[in-house]
């Protein structure tokens, strides 16, 4: 009897610790608020082929509890008070949320403790901003609960044009894997300056591009006639990606832009390749060791 007092005194001791490390262990993988990622977005918008305000739809990232069953209502940007969009995280298309019939469910890729989560953004622009260009670094999340996020986003440019150049024309081009080519004719004598991108910083150590050969960051004075063609071929998710979750987490999309001199010597440019570095389908160990690199546990 006493041996079995013994046993059974253990047993209770035992499936208390292992209640109260199961509550720790819980208690220590808890994200204290949803972590959002950064975002390297760039967008150009052509204003002088049609009427009314333009659209624009984009995505923002984040983490939360995968028993979060909050969702964000609204998003607001402090740098730009008067730009308000619809927000949802369950879809959205030319600037209108989608929406389904019957009770909706939690939106989110469960992971072990984790959720990612997509946030559908749809932007409108009235002719008031053609003539700038908008860089958005912070946000204001609201969720449904009423609780609100104040977070760094990375960084999403707008520009406005009102027209293509016409020295270049494309020719049309193709795309296997990471690998994009696209070809250009020139109908007037031009000078290469450089290709640029406010993104540039966060991409050029993965991003492989050449112009008729010759490395992008060495176009400078290069010289290209009339009536001649000029290849771009470009790797355009690079060899690092959207970088691994234990460094910085990326949601990359760029649209490097080519500026030369024509031959009348004005300066111009053109959009060579559009580009994007998706986020790749991390497990929960991944996850976790990224938000412990962040301190968000």
């Amino acid at each position: 009897m006493e041996t079995n007092g013994k046993i059974l005194k253990a047993g209770i001791i035992l499936i208390a610790v292992l209640v109260v490390l199961g509550y720790l262990g819980v208690y220590l993988l808890t994200i204290k608020e949803p972590v959002f990622i950064k975002h390297y977005i760039e967008e150009q918008i052509y204003t002088g082929y049609q009427q009314g305000p333009r659209q624009v739809d984009l995505q923002l990232y984040y983490i939360t509890n995968a028993g979060d069953n909050r969702v964000v209502s609204r998003v607001d940007f402090p740098e730009y008070p008067e730009i308000q969009v619809p927000a949802s995280e369950y879809g959205m298309h030319g600037g209108f949320m989608t929406y389904t019939s019957g009770p909706q469910q939690t939106p989110g890729s469960v992971k072990g403790r984790y959720s990612m989560r997509t946030v559908y953004l749809g932007f409108s622009f009235e002719e008031d901003y053609y003539e700038e260009t908008i860089e958005i670094t912070k946000a204001v999340i609201h969720l449904s609960d009423g609780s609100v996020v104040e977070t760094e986003i990375g960084s999403v440019t707008f520009h406005f044009d009102e027209e293509r150049s016409e020295v270049l024309e494309s020719r049309g081009g193709s795309g296997s894997g990471a690998l994009e080519t696209r070809e250009f004719s020139v109908k007037e004598d031009i000078e290469l300056i450089e290709v640029f991108s406010p993104i540039l910083p966060v991409i050029q150590d993965s991003l492989e591009m050449k112009i008729n050969g010759r490395d992008f960051k060495d176009i400078e004075g290069m010289n290209i006639e009339a009536g001649e063609t000029f290849l771009v071929e470009a790797n355009t998710q690079g060899s690092r990606g959207s970088q691994a979750f234990g460094e910085e987490l990326r949601y990359l999309k760029f649209q490097p832009k080519l500026r030369f001199i024509s031959e009348k010597g004005t300066e111009e440019t053109r959009i060579l390749v559009s580009g994007w570095y998706p986020i790749p389908n991390y497990e929960f160990i991944e996850i976790f060791q990224y938000l412990r690199q962040k301190g968000a546990l």
